[in-house]
């Protein structure tokens, strides 16, 4: 039976009783919702060949987003679900809430810039990030670029910023909203003023400030030609120097034998060695070193790894410090030396230990090493050569990001948040490794009144997997309880102990309504170390899914909520398509599922822009032994016609990414295949640009439909009486 709502008659709530479009819960509230599907043509003479197997894709004809039958059966999608969330009642109240949860001051750590330090900063009125200089003690000075000042910038993401060693400069890539590529501007920032000098065209880019100019990377000739899905081939790096055509822009790298490859430049420190990433679609790299003061020098390769992960910390003499996980799952840190012969000289500094040597950080005589324990951060102090350790004590557990050590000031900088604590910034001594906090904002969350604990579950194949369970303190929990199975991951997408974890304040609001979160730390998870990111990747991925699955199995069993009150939340690319695989291999344990930006089709994800880059994760049907793996965890080709829970697919129509037709397509199967009176609907927007540093209204309004899906679905009052939504 439904709550009565306690209704206090301040003029407040008057005026909203009187004037909110939303009307209060009553018994009609979860009234059901008419609709019809769209006609989704099945085009059965198409097929493709796969090793002698031939597989029929009928809807192919999406992979033309141009087209005037795809633009027409988009645009009815649209009405649909849009005509649909729009009947819901309490959903602009939700976004209320939403934009009340994202106001809080959010800051990057501070970092030395020139002789001085500066700070990204983003206020609760600003909605992009500005950059500031500080003073000496710390306080903001003057801003040194406000993007909220330029008119052409204020839907736009800056990312991958590099800065002259001097400070005047700073490069930084530019991601217009609904752009399918990048731009490189650069600006002076003792005016605030941008320069002539723009890099049209960019993918995938980093800079690598060096000299006179900078370094970066794009593919070879990206041109908006076709459909716009083709597949980005070979990246390349070249330099730009300040002030010249780019036109001129010297070529410096190119691997003719790597289409499916990126590269990215780094430069050492000391500004001796230019630095080489690449990245293909196997699970390690290569690196390339350069000795840029040594005259017609070549590129030397440092590292060749098909199955661990180099990273270069820094430069002792002739000795190069790398953070790797080959020979050492948990990841060690290591010296390395390539000798006249060519032979490679090891030695180990840091060891591996239990927990995952997560980042590393050295000022050359200092090393500052995060560790990472089934998503806990924790931090150590040590001398160049791994001696006189100091354990840093951290406010409890959570994750360590945005890592900056500062030799000059003998002091560390970081960023800070867990589950119920918004991104706190501190600084650590590292003479004692006593904690300062710089930051600490103030959100419209309430974290006190909740609680984190973790459990263990068996998988199907008797594996013991950590989980996190969030929610209200003193909670009666029991079969009637809305629960939220999270499952993140994709690049830049980790699955830690943070704060907003999946973005889109999702989390937070939840646990107000009286829900409990679960986020298991199933195999696969990179958080875990290379082994258990290993056994759940690729071939492997199955494993990873059953995990998930026993995660909701064990959420039911245990009571903690029911089949028919238990949502699954899938962000990012892969950690939409678990929870689509998870949806049509047990349809039975969930009523409702949320998959977001995720991939759908994983026989061509491969074939689309630069979706080859989950190929490490997922294998690819390039590969003859992928392809049964790939064909037997596909979530629309394993469809199959039987009652399915609710369904809502968000993707974006502007992702040159994870394009949206994985949407298409999967959304036309389930609506096709759904034999249950339970919705199967694709909510989709304009705007992918979307960061915890910026929220917009897009994210707000985003956030507000996917809550309002699932509460919706859950017949579960969001406007608990002691609700901060009430």
């Amino acid at each position: 039976m439904l709550k009565p709502l306690k209704i206090k008659l301040t003029l407040l709530s008057l005026f909203f009783m009187f004037f909110s479009c939303d009307p209060f819960i009553t018994p009609d509230t979860f009234a059901s919702i008419s609709y019809e599907y769209p006609s989704s043509m099945r085009d059965t003479s198409h097929s493709d060949q796969y090793y002698g197997m031939e597989v029929r894709d009928p809807y192919q004809w999406m992979e033309n987003p141009s087209s005037n039958l795809t633009r027409q059966w988009i645009q009815s999608q649209r009405e649909l679900s849009s005509n649909y969330l729009g009947q819901i009642g309490f959903r602009s109240q939700i976004a209320n809430r939403l934009q009340q949860l994202w106001a809080y001051e959010k800051a990057g750590s501070p970092f030395p810039l020139g002789d001085g330090m500066a700070q990204f900063v983003q206020t609760d009125f600003s909605r992009q990030p500005i950059l500031y200089r500080l003073e000496e003690d710390n306080t903001r000075g003057n801003a040194l670029f406000d993007p909220n000042q330029h008119i052409e910038y204020r839907d736009a993401v800056f990312s991958n910023w590099s800065f002259s060693r001097d400070g005047r400069y700073g490069a930084v890539v530019v991601e217009e909203a609904g752009g399918q590529l990048q731009t490189i501007i650069v600006i002076d920032l003792s005016s605030g003023a941008t320069l002539a000098d723009e890099i049209l065209g960019v993918k995938d880019s980093r800079i690598a400030w060096h000299d006179k100019g900078f370094y970066y990377s794009k593919y070879e000739e990206l041109e908006m030609a076709g459909t716009g899905l083709e597949a980005d081939y070979f990246h390349q790096v070249y330099y730009h120097e300040l002030g010249s055509s780019v036109t001129n822009d010297e070529l410096i790298f190119a691997d003719r034998s790597a289409p499916m490859q990126r590269v990215w430049p780094s430069i050492s420190q000391d500004g001796t060695y230019l630095i080489l990433y690449l990245k293909g679609t196997d699970i390690g790299g290569k690196i390339y070193i350069k000795n840029l003061r040594q005259r017609n020098s070549s590129f030397e390769n440092l590292i060749n790894s098909d199955n661990a992960d180099y990273l270069v910390i820094g430069r002792q003499r002739s000795q190069m410090l790398l953070l790797t996980n080959d020979q050492a799952p948990n990841g060690e840190l290591v010296r390395m030396r390539i000798n006249r012969s060519g032979n490679v000289q090891r030695e180990v500094v840091l060891p591996e230990s239990e927990a995952v040597m997560q980042m590393v950080a050295f000022d050359g005589s200092t090393l500052l090493a995060v560790y990472n324990n089934e998503g806990a951060s924790s931090i150590s102090i040590s001398n160049a050569n791994g001696n006189n350790k100091i354990d840093v004590q951290l406010p409890q557990p959570g994750s360590v990001s945005d890592l900056v050590l500062d030799e000059k000031r003998k002091q560390a900088c970081f960023v800070f948040s867990s589950f119920l604590r918004p991104p706190t910034n501190y600084r650590v001594n590292l003479e004692t490794g006593a904690l300062s906090t710089l930051l600490s904002p103030y959100t419209a969350f309430n974290t006190n009144e909740y609680q984190v604990r973790k459990v263990r579950f068996r998988s199907f194949d008797g594996e013991s997997i950590p989980m996190y369970l969030l929610h209200k303190r003193g909670l009666e929990i029991n079969i009637n309880t809305p629960g939220l199975l999270i499952s993140v991951g994709g690049e830049d997408q980790n699955l830690e102990a943070q704060y907003n974890l999946g973005s889109l304040q999702i989390i937070p609001a939840f646990l107000e309504s009286g829900g409990v979160v679960a986020v298991p730390l199933i195999r696969g998870t990179d958080r875990m170390g290379a082994f258990w990111y290993e056994l759940g990747i690729q071939e492997k991925r199955q494993k990873a899914l059953d995990d998930f699955q026993a995660a909701a199995a064990y959420l039911i069993d245990q009571e903690y909520s029911s089949a028919e009150k238990l949502a699954v939340y899938g962000s990012g690319p892969i950690g939409g398509f678990m929870a689509t695989a998870c949806l049509v291999q047990r349809p039975d344990l969930f009523k409702v599922v949320v998959a977001k930006d995720g991939i759908y089709d994983l026989l061509k994800f491969h074939q689309f822009t630069t979706g080859w880059k989950y190929a490490s994760e997922l294998g690819f049907t390039e590969n003859q032994n992928d392809f049964d793996p790939l064909w037997a965890i596909d979530p629309r080709r394993n469809a199959i016609s039987t009652n399915y829970p609710s369904v809502l697919l968000v993707a974006s129509t502007t992702d040159n990414e994870i394009v949206p037709l994985h949407t298409y397509k999967l959304t036309a199967e389930m609506q096709a295949r759904q034999q249950a009176t339970n919705p199967i609907m694709m909510r989709l927007g304009n705007d992918f640009v979307n960061t915890e540093m910026r929220p917009n209204l897009s994210s707000v309004q985003e956030g507000a439909d996917i809550l309002s899906f699932i509460y919706y679905q859950l017949k579960h009052e969001p406007f608990q009486a002691d609700s901060p939504l009430q």
